[in-house]
């Protein structure tokens, strides 16, 4: 949560870390990367924590910048705003800034295979100094932390399906990435292959093919590629969210079970699925969390054991 105050804020404390991915975990090796935040060194000593002054970031002027000793993995970095800002746009600053950050630090990551290491600002912690302040003391921090225990019986019928196919491994990357754009990709993949499963009626007959080809005036090469595009299995008389719809409701999968319940798959969820796929693949935009862990998450669930001939869940 937030602390109190949200507007006119001129200094914050938050904690900031170097995180790493999973590294290598094989038989007989294993890998792992870590790091911390220092001052610049020519002479290649480094102590953790640093000091600047009147640097502008992302077009945010901060006055004092200061990032402390590691504790707990955890390094905390005060900042100080030339000019007060909102609670809102601190959030968005810090955001952009640890993802920023992150991207430059990339470029020095020779060995990724062994943790790709990012940087990590924890909003929920962070609180609104008051240099007016003399007493040195904080506004009140509003802070809810959530664990669930889960318990997972061993169920040897259960494991003796287990197929360890490439499309589960895919799965089960989506579910370990912490980025909603790639758990979209990874479980949208899934999707994809059953579709691979199942034909519709081709748009174009083979006589109309040859007659549009014949009718325009392109070089041999063209034509065919012409001709081949029209053969394609995306061509056909059904739109793909239709195609998918189709697919999942012909084939037991057309409801799903989410947090709130068991939910109908209908066209339009069909729809989204798609154009969130599209906005995700191509233009890199955020990605809409209802759709993503309501929608596409348990479908995947669905598809995947369909595609595996494993039990599906069990609706209750």
């Amino acid at each position: 949560m937030h602390p109190h105050k949200t507007d006119n804020i001129h200094k914050i404390r938050v904690p900031i870390r170097i995180e790493a991915s999973p590294g290598m975990d094989v038989r007989g090796f294993s890998s792992s990367s870590t790091g911390f935040l220092c001052t610049p060194s020519a002479t290649g000593q480094h102590a953790p924590g640093c000091i600047l002054t009147s640097v502008t970031i992302l077009g945010v002027t901060i006055a004092r910048l200061e990032i402390g000793a590691v504790e707990n993995d955890w390094q905390s970095m005060e900042l100080e705003f030339s000019a007060p800002m909102k609670l809102d746009e601190i959030d968005s600053f810090l955001t952009r800034f640890a993802d920023s950050f992150s991207v430059d630090m990339a470029k020095k990551q020779i060995t990724p295979l062994h943790g790709m290491l990012t940087v990590t600002v924890r909003l929920t912690e962070l609180v609104v100094l008051d240099p007016n302040d003399q007493s040195g003391q904080i506004t009140i921090t509003d802070d809810l932390n959530i664990t669930s225990k889960t318990a997972t019986p061993v169920d040897p019928l259960c494991l003796q399906t287990f197929q360890g196919s490439a499309l589960s491994q895919i799965f089960a990357e989506g579910m370990r990435n912490p980025d909603p754009k790639m758990k979209y990709i990874s479980w949208f993949v899934v999707l994809e292959e059953l579709e691979k499963l199942f034909s519709f009626p081709s748009l174009f007959s083979s006589s109309e093919i040859s007659q549009i080809t014949a009718a325009v005036t392109l070089t041999p090469a063209q034509t065919t590629r012409l001709s081949n595009m029209m053969k394609g299995p995306g061509v056909t008389v059904l739109s793909r969210s239709e195609k998918l719809y189709d697919i999942l409701s012909n084939n037991n999968m057309g409801t799903v079970i989410n947090i709130n319940g068991t939910k109908t798959i209908d066209i339009n969820d069909c729809k989204k699925l798609i154009k969130q796929r599209n906005l995700v693949a191509h233009k890199g935009t955020t990605v809409d969390t209802h759709t993503l862990y309501d929608i596409l998450f348990p479908l995947a669930i669905e598809a995947l054991a369909y595609i595996e001939g494993r039990n599906r869940p069990v609706r209750i």
